[in-house]
């Protein structure tokens, strides 16, 4: 089933939305910590808006310029819970319409098909940033890892061994032991 899309998700919307939450509530210049998606929207954050942004943790992201060979992300509800069930069922009971996931995944499949983020994003970060990956990322290799920590100019770079993507529900100690030195 295709589920039409009146706007497509972008990490510039994404960045944009948060500038503004943080313009509403008054807050001039934030620790952003983001994940994954998550991780790619802050770090465009810090790029699109230098002014609001102290530092950025960014976990399970990579360098994702645009390849030709890349295979498409066709991600479902029911992929990502054979995939890491635990992690999705949290964030399922989190969502305030559970019954949309679907085509919120299909939003998400789009936004990683089509919006890139690399070294046009990350060259233009000023404040330091922690990227923080699992050895064994799924998404986002080691290699991809470090093309962005030589791209932006005050990273910082914390592997977290024999983790994949979900590195916090792996080996939570170690990640906050990283968190806590960069803090």
């Amino acid at each position: 089933m295709a589920i039409l899309m009146s706007s497509a998700y972008t990490f510039k919307q994404r960045a944009e939305d948060a500038y503004h939450l943080l313009e509403y509530l008054q807050i001039s210049k934030a620790l952003v910590i983001g994940f994954s998606d998550g991780g790619h929207s802050a770090l465009k954050l810090a790029a699109l808006y230098p002014e609001a942004v102290k530092k950025v943790i960014a976990m399970g992201i990579g360098d994702n310029p645009k390849e030709k060979n890349k295979e498409p992300y066709n991600y479902t509800s029911k992929s990502l819970l054979a995939e890491s069930g635990s992690f999705f069922k949290s964030r399922l009971a989190l969502m305030p319409e559970p019954d949309r996931w679907e085509e919120s995944l299909q939003y998400s499949n789009h936004l990683y098909n089509q919006d890139l983020i690399s070294s046009e994003t990350f060259e233009k970060i000023q404040c330091p940033v922690l990227l923080m990956n699992g050895e064994n990322d799924q998404y986002n290799t080691v290699d991809r890892l470090v093309k962005a920590y030589y791209a932006i100019p005050e990273a910082h770079l914390s592997i977290i061994p024999q983790c994949g993507h979900v590195l916090f529900f792996c080996n939570y100690e170690a990640v906050w032991e990283s968190l806590e030195w960069f803090l």
